[in-house]
């Protein structure tokens, strides 16, 4: 399970993004692909607030990142990305609604730049099959490290597959 220490009071909204915004220890810097004006745009989707919010407060202070939003369920996913057009969607699998396997197949209909990372508290080869199948470019357990979330960001960005 990933843990996020929280270093401000908690909040029923996100904390606002931008220049300055405090990096979480011991996550390593990593190159990045320049895909907006240098940067790219990171959106969200998991049914658990804590764990957006932390995977949100995680990413927030990464170079060449910026959080453009984040979604409750595949639904709120396929019509927020609509609108915001992100360049990589960090997609929970298990989700109240509409699941994020027919989230991810929806959005890369409508978006097929959109680059889209699975995430999953179950470390199951069919579920990374299903997210692949569906349009996924790699998926991350909710066990790895920061590191490798990032890694996964930083590498959908560029446009590679990463390895389950």
């Amino acid at each position: 399970m990933l843990i996020v220490p929280l270093s401000a009071p908690i909040a029923d909204e996100p904390p606002q993004l931008g220049p300055g915004a405090d990096k979480p220890p011991d996550i390593p810097a990593l190159p990045f692909a320049s895909t907006t004006a240098g940067v790219t745009r990171v959106f969200f989707v998991d049914d658990h607030k804590v764990m957006r919010q932390g995977l949100v407060k995680l990413i927030a202070g990464q170079p060449g990142i910026h959080v453009v939003g984040e979604a409750a369920n595949g639904l709120e996913a396929v019509e927020m990305t609509k609108r915001l057009n992100p360049d990589v969607i960090i997609m929970d699998v298990s989700m109240p609604e509409m699941d994020g396997i027919e989230a991810t197949r929806r959005i890369k209909n409508e978006l097929p730049k959109a680059r889209v990372v699975g995430l999953s508290m179950y470390e199951d080869e069919h579920i990374y099959k299903a997210m692949c199948e569906a349009g996924a470019e790699s998926f991350v357990s909710k066990n790895a490290s920061p590191a490798r979330l990032l890694n996964a960001i930083y590498g959908a960005a560029q446009e590679k597959k990463l390895p389950y």
